[in-house]
Formats: C-alpha cells, sequence, structure tokens
C-alpha cells in the first residue's frame, strides 16, 4: 500500500530520522569515551576483561545501526591503543616483567614466572587492539602508519617514565612473547553479547598485536647486530662466517615471528586483511632491508657438515644471480626505479641496494679468478666493506628519534616551559681561555638551577636543554658545527658538550642537587624526587644530536633562596611568570610572624 506524503512532510521525516541518528551517535561515543576513561585507570586482568565486554557490546550495537567504526570522525583504535598503552600500571608492569626476564633465554623459566602479570598484559593488549580487529577491512593506510606511531610513542613514553636502560627492542621482545601464548583471561559477563564472537574477535586482535610487536623494532634490531659486527671488525676479534649467521639470524627471527601471526588467521576472510595490515605497517625501508641482508647473508648460518670455506666458494659462484635478484627487486619496490622520487621521500634502503649490488658485481668477477684462495680472502675482505657500510647506513638513517617527546614544548617558552642551549658551554661570546670560560660556565649552569628552583615553587615545568632559541647569536665556530635543525627549531649537541669536559649526566644532576642545596640552605634529598634528567635523540638529515629534557614536579612547599652575608641572612623567593624565573616579594608568601622575624 503507497501513502502520499507532502514534501514537508518528507522532510520532516527525514529531519527526525538525522536528529535520532545523531543522537544515537553522542550516546554511542559518550559510551565508548566512558570505557576507554575507566581503560586508563583499569588495575586487573578481571577489570580489562569487563571492559572489553562493555566494549563489544557497543560494537554489536553500532553494527546492528550500520554505523561507521573507523572514520575520520571515529578513530576509536587510537583511543584505546593510548588508553591501554599509557595506563601506569600496564606501563609498570611491561617494564618490569621486561626487566626481570631480560637474558633468560630458558623458555621453562619464562613460560612459568611473572604468570600473573603477563595475563593482565595480555588481556589488556587484546582490549587494545580489538577495535583495529573490528575494523580492519575499513582501515587505510594512513590509520595504520599512525597506529603504529602511537605504539611506538607509547612504549618509548613507558620507558622514559620507569627511568629504565631496557631497550624498546626487549620491551617489544617482550609483549611478543606474552601474546604468542594463547591463554585468554575466562571470565564472565552480565552484558547479553556473543561471547563466541567476541572470543573470535580477540584471536584476531591478538595477531594484530603480535604483528604490530615482531615489526616494531626490525630496524633497531638489524642496527644493533651491525654495531656488535662493527665493534668486533674494529677490535680484529673478526670471524666472518659467526658475523653474517648473526645477520641472518636475526632477519630470520624478524620474518618468522611477523610470518608466524600472518599465516595463523582466525577465518579465510581474515587472511588477506591481515596480509594487508602486515604490509603496511612495515615500511617500505624495513621491507627492502630483510630482502637486501637476506639474500647477501643467507647460507652463513650454521649448517652441519659445511665449512667457512665451502659456503664462500659457493656465494661467490651464485653472486650473478643474486645480483640479478636484487636488481629485478628493487627496480619493483624502489622508489627511484618506480619514478615517485620526492624531496622528504625518506628512503635510505637504496644505500644499502647499491653497498649490495657493489659487494655482487665484485664478487662476479673474482669468481673468474683460478685461484679459489685468493678468491676466498679477497671476498672475505669485500663482505667486512660491506658490513662496514651498511653498519654505517643503518645508524645514520634507521633510528628514530624523540621528537614526539619534546613536540608540545617546542612551540614557546612559558612559565612552565623554558629553553636553554647548553648546560655550561657559552655560545654568544668567543672563547678567550679556560678560567674566562669556567666563570661564563658557572654562571649559565647557575641559571639553570634558578630555573629549576622556580618551577618546584611555581607550577612544575619543563625544561628542554640543547634547543637554541637564537642561532643567529651563536659565533663559536665548535658550537656552529654541532647544530641540526628540525622542523623549523635548532638543536645543540649537549652529549658532545659533556663529552668534551669529560662530565656524565649523572654529575651533571648531582651538581644541581648541590647548587639547590647551596641556594636554598636545604639538603639536597629534599629535592632529589623533584626533577628528572631525561636524555633525548634528535635526528634530521642523517645527523643527530642529544639533548636533555629536565621535567620538574611543583614543590609541596616553597623553597626560600638564602643568602648569608657576615651577620646577616637575606631571604628571597625564586618563581615563574611571564616566562621568566624572577624573584618576588617574599612578604606577600611569608606567614605574618616569619616577616616579623626576618625584619628583625
Amino acid at each position: 500500500m503507497c501513502i502520499y506524503v507532502t514534501n514537508n512532510e518528507l522532510s520532516n521525516m527525514q529531519q527526525k530520522q538525522e536528529f535520532a541518528l545523531r543522537k544515537l551517535e553522542e550516546e554511542i561515543s559518550a559510551k565508548i569515551l566512558s570505557v576507554s576513561q575507566q581503560v586508563r585507570t583499569a588495575r586487573t586482568a578481571e577489570q580489562f576483561f569487563d571492559l572489553t565486554c562493555e566494549l563489544y557490546a557497543v560494537v554489536e550495537k553500532m553494527k546492528n545501526e550500520n554505523l561507521l567504526w573507523v572514520g575520520n570522525k571515529t578513530n576509536y583504535p587510537v583511543l584505546f591503543l593510548s588508553a591501554v598503552l599509557r595506563n601506569e600500571t600496564i606501563q609498570r608492569e611491561l617494564i618490569r616483567v621486561t626487566e626481570e626476564e631480560e637474558g633468560i633465554y630458558d623458555q621453562a623459566i619464562i613460560s612459568n614466572t611473572n604468570l600473573e602479570s603477563k595475563l593482565l598484559i595480555r588481556t589488556s593488549l587484546l582490549l587494545a587492539f580489538m577495535p583495529i580487529a573490528v575494523g580492519l577491512e575499513s582501515l587505510e593506510e594512513v590509520n595504520i602508519v599512525f597506529y603504529r606511531k602511537v605504539i611506538n610513542d607509547a612504549l618509548k613514553e613507558a620507558i622514559r617514565n620507569s627511568q629504565s636502560n631496557i631497550s624498546i627492542i626487549s620491551v617489544c621482545f617482550k609483549i611478543e612473547g606474552i601474546i604468542k601464548t594463547k591463554d585468554y583471561f575466562h571470565g564472565t559477563s552480565s552484558l547479553l553479547i556473543d561471547v563466541g564472537a567476541l572470543f573470535e574477535v580477540l584471536k584476531l586482535s591478538r595477531i594484530l598485536c603480535g604483528i604490530s610487536s615482531a615489526a616494531m623494532p626490525v630496524t633497531q634490531i638489524l642496527a644493533a647486530q651491525f654495531s656488535k659486527s662493527n665493534e668486533k671488525i674494529l677490535s680484529f676479534e673478526l670471524n666472518l662466517s659467526e658475523i653474517l649467521s648473526s645477520v641472518y639470524s636475526s632477519i630470520f627471527k624478524v620474518s618468522r615471528s611477523i610470518e608466524y601471526y600472518i599465516n595463523t588467521p582466525v577465518d579465510e576472510s581474515s587472511i588477506r586483511e591481515v596480509g594487508r595490515y602486515s604490509d603496511l605497517y612495515q615500511t617500505s625501508n624495513e621491507k627492502n632491508l630483510i630482502f637486501f641482508l637476506e639474500k647477501i647473508s643467507s647460507d652463513f648460518n650454521f649448517q652441519e657438515g659445511r665449512r667457512f670455506y665451502e659456503v664462500m666458494i659457493s656465494k661467490i659462484s651464485s653472486a650473478d644471480s643474486l645480483r640479478l635478484e636484487l636488481v629485478d627487486f628493487a627496480t619493483k619496490h624502489l622508489s627511484g626505479f618506480r619514478g615517485d622520487i620526492s624531496e622528504d621521500h625518506g628512503e635510505w634502503s637504496n644505500k644499502v641496494f647499491i653497498t649490495s649490488l657493489r659487494l655482487l658485481s665484485v664478487l662476479s668477477v673474482i669468481n673468474l679468478a683460478k685461484d679459489s684462495r685468493w678468491k676466498v680472502s679477497t671476498s672475505v675482505r669485500e663482505y667486512v666493506r660491506w658490513l662496514e657500510e651498511v653498519h654505517g647506513i643503518i645508524n645514520k638513517y634507521s633510528l628514530e628519534d624523540d621528537w614526539s617527546a619534546i613536540s608540545d614544548f617546542v612551540d614557546d617558552e612559558t612559565s612552565e616551559i623554558e629553553w636553554k642551549s647548553t648546560f655550561f658551554t657559552p655560545t654568544e661570546q668567543m672563547y678567550s681561555s679556560k678560567e674566562s670560560d669556567s666563570l661564563v660556565s658557572r654562571s649559565i649552569f647557575g641559571k639553570i638551577s634558578k630555573t629549576v628552583l622556580g618551577m618546584m615553587n611555581t607550577s612544575g615545568g619543563t625544561i628542554l636543554v640543547g634547543l637554541v632559541e637564537n642561532p643567529k647569536l651563536i659565533i663559536r665556530a665548535d658550537i656552529s658545527e654541532k647544530l641540526i635543525c628540525k622542523n623549523g627549531k635548532t638543536f645543540y649537541d649537549v652529549g658532545y658538550e659533556l663529552s668534551q669536559i669529560g662530565r656524565s649526566l649523572d654529575s651533571v644532576r648531582l651538581q644541581m642537587l648541590e647548587n639547590l642545596k647551596n641556594m636554598t640552605d636545604e639538603s639536597s634529598e629534599k629535592f632529589n624526587d623533584l626533577f628528572t634528567f631525561i636524555p633525548l635523540q634528535i635526528k634530521s638529515g642523517g645527523a643527530s644530536v642529544t639533548i636533555v629534557k629536565i621535567q620538574i614536579k611543583k614543590g609541596a612547599r616553597k623553597f626560600y633562596s638564602v643568602k648569608k652575608e657576615n651577620n646577616s641572612v637575606w631571604i628571597s623567593l625564586a618563581m615563574r611568570a611571564m616566562g621568566q624565573t624572577i624573584d618576588v616579594d617574599v612578604r606577600d608568601y611569608l606567614p605574618e610572624g616569619d616577616i616579623e622575624k626576618a625584619q628583625d
């Protein structure tokens, strides 16, 4: 039966539908935000499981209403990745378990330790990646690339917050090991949800978490491996077979870990999407690097009954065919061959291709020689040169820096943000003498110490030592040579500064404590927990500098500066205002009784 409606009636019906839809979207958004806020403070595996069920109930409701899960306005995966990975309990337990099990290679021991903590971490990670699993089919490259950045930044933050010496490699390995165990939290939910469907989603969530943790540190792993190789070469502890075997083993371990998750999807429909996620999650440099290095180092892994001499002869013989494989791969995957080079394309794996191609070309010519011993000895030298060149390339271009840790503090100086070019080195006057520099150095460090005190007395804050406010005023060549620019900001290598004067960051921090003690006539222990030194790497154009981020907490009370002269005691109060450290009138802060005593 047809019903006649006027245009106005139709318009009113559409408006009502749109209004109802908007109201539903607002209700769902509010619920999701509420769940994510609870995730940030969850403490137990049971709590994380309950929140997983709550979130999945929302997912089912959105599916029933045909609402978009991942989009420009509804990118919920980022919300939950951040909520879980920045949860203080999860960060603390993840770092603790990683530290405790660092260096333990017996899987029987690892699989039977920290079980409760690992179940907590695993349950939280399944929740973190569940929103990605739900919207996997609709994810675009920009989404996946951003998820990787969120994960990377959160893990770095966890390491910084713990002030631990462990690397992001160790943390990612630990996550991958924890998530690999198919041990889910077994609980019940009062919500009306399809529990079977939920656990199918959690299986996919586990796979995505495994890929993300296994692929994240690829370049760092290879950089560390080549650094070890280079150390052995420089120390003349050269065992080329062992070095190349280690390189191959590192590549093999990473590749097989990723393949393990790709090849274990929960159903046929997810095979393509899991593969696509893995492909987009890994950078082109990482994929290119793995291919080139695997081709060069393969066959050098330990093989029963095969001597190094035999492996090297075989490698020399196959050099020409390997060279053609590299060229074929490069023409399909390197930007230059595809014609899409741009100024900021960021591709550096092409340099590894060039040096690998050079090695194989030389080996192809060496293969024409008649003397087998000469062929092997000459090829060994070429392989050593290749190791050194690849080491230089990876360590120059690959390692991510800590820009995310300072990005919120580089726009302007405020009462809670201060920039200092150096700890000790004068930048706006020429070097005249060691004695002259020493006087200025004490003044520079004294001003930083006073800024720290001022922030403690006000609202806390952050000082970036190494961020140069006005590089045009620097007139010393030795300073200018150690500057880099990134995102419109100039940075000085504070690590270089300290190395030149034979100082460690710990000794600088101790000097800061001593300065605060002398300035206030208080014991240094009262300041120990109020400020933290965090060394950070900033990279640009292949260059890298170390700066220091000083994080300062607000003190529980004011710390007055005390200066004693003869029989007099002068009291002042350093505070922050309008981006400066100033001495305020202590009478505005001292109790009346104390003011009278001070005046007497």
